[in-house]
């Protein structure tokens, strides 16, 4: 077998380390630009998570932590989809952040809305009332201190129904309790025996 000479031999040793050593760098280098990245990536998700967090747990309808931006929208061009989509949410946690996020004036038109949306859908109860406690419990000092603008948008709402439940309220009072006058009696018919005369 015949040998390259020495010099050819040095050279391609000489390219071999080269190359070795460029593909190594072109590694550390690939790694380094991951690192950052997978750095610049958990940053970015802590920023979005402080700014609002989502809950995995929540349905569809609560895209972020606060839905008060929807509410607003909601009100403002008095739009009952937008009202229906954001007491459609279930998460506990949304309900209290947007109870949070809105003022006294807009929680009561949200309350005069779930007064609707009971008539409507009473099947709904759990979650509206979920809603409306959320509410209470932020916006309470607000609805007892402006009586006359808590009833021009709550009263119209329950005032009706009220009124229904008052009339079937005042009609059983009225109404006489069924009692036989006298007691009644069974009949029953003198026993005669056939002695065998029966014939059938």
């Amino acid at each position: 077998m015949v040998q390259p000479p020495a010099s050819k031999r040095a050279a391609t040793e000489e390219q071999m380390k080269a190359l070795a050593e460029r593909t190594k760098k072109a590694e550390e280098k690939l790694i380094a630009e991951k690192k950052a990245e997978r750095s610049r990536e958990k940053s970015r998700q802590v920023h979005i998570f402080r700014r609002a967090p989502v809950d995995s747990s929540s349905d569809r309808s609560s895209g972020s932590a606060s839905m008060a931006a929807l509410a607003r929208q909601g009100l403002a061009g008095g739009d009952t989809m937008a009202l229906d989509r954001v007491l459609h949410t279930t998460n506990n946690a949304v309900m209290a952040a947007t109870a949070r996020d809105i003022t006294g004036p807009e929680a009561a038109q949200i309350l005069s809305h779930i007064c609707m949306a009971l008539d409507k859908s009473p099947a709904r109860a759990v979650v509206l009332s979920e809603w409306t406690r959320n509410l209470l419990l932020v916006h309470a000092g607000y609805l007892s201190g402006h009586p006359e603008d808590t009833r021009a948008v709550i009263g119209t709402r329950t005032a009706p129904r009220c009124a229904r439940d008052d009339r079937s309220l005042r009609f059983s009072r009225q109404r006489p309790s069924w009692r036989p006058s006298t007691s009644v009696r069974p009949t029953f018919l003198p026993y005669r025996s056939c002695m065998g005369e029966c014939k059938l």
